[in-house]
């Protein structure tokens, strides 16, 4: 008879890492745990990273959200915007506001696109005179090198 382990996801919510009860990990020599306890910190670590990293491919409210925690990371004021959550984040700053319009897709913003419009919209009809308008959009194929 042979025994295959199924390995738990890093992204366990909060589980333990090893699939065996409680009573087998306290079973467990030593250096069990201490190679238990050093991957649930590298694990930790990774959830933390991971918000950072989807700045990289991430799109539409995903790709919103991890920009609002970026500037909240950074001890700004940020917040998504009132009518327009999915797309709109307000940065609070001490001259007046960031008012940022995360494309919901990585597609290519053509001129006549409705993503410009929306920004220019928003330059027009929202921002004061000491605020800043901003289009955030991803790279169709995610590739960061061609910025």
């Amino acid at each position: 008879m042979t025994m295959t382990l199924t390995p738990l996801p890093l992204d366990s919510n909060g589980e333990a890492l090893s699939g065996a009860p409680d009573w087998v990990v306290d079973e467990m020599p030593p250096g069990y745990h201490n190679r238990l306890a050093e991957i649930e910190r590298l694990s930790r670590d990774l959830r933390a990273m991971d918000p950072f990293g989807r700045l990289l491919w991430g799109s539409g409210p995903q790709l919103t959200e991890a920009v609002r925690d970026v500037f909240l990371a950074l001890k700004f004021e940020a917040a998504l915007m009132p009518g327009n959550a999915e797309t709109g984040i307000v940065v609070r700053l001490d001259p007046g506001r960031v008012l940022l319009h995360v494309a919901p897709s990585a597609e290519v913003i053509k001129k006549k696109s409705a993503q410009l419009t929306y920004a220019f919209q928003l330059l027009h009809e929202s921002a004061e005179e000491r605020d800043r308008v901003v289009l955030r959009a991803q790279n169709p194929r995610g590739d960061v090198s061609e910025f």
